[in-house]
């Protein structure tokens, strides 16, 4: 069973690969079929690869120049 310190933990590591664009590591805490829900997005992103690529998109609109 999962603490709330271990998923604390998962989710840290999960927002230091966010942040470091680590995208091994941003794998590793998707499963393969995971949905993600975004605000004012009607619908899920579904699928770890969907949810990277949009990612990556996302932050590289989000760069300061």
């Amino acid at each position: 069973m999962n603490t709330a310190q271990e998923n604390l933990g998962r989710m840290k590591t999960l927002d230091d690969a966010w942040n470091a664009q680590n995208w091994e590591v941003f794998r590793k805490r998707h499963s393969a079929d995971t949905k993600v829900y975004w605000p004012g997005q009607p619908n899920p992103t579904i699928g770890r690869d969907a949810h990277q690529h949009e990612s990556e998109a996302f932050l590289s609109r989000s760069r300061i120049s």
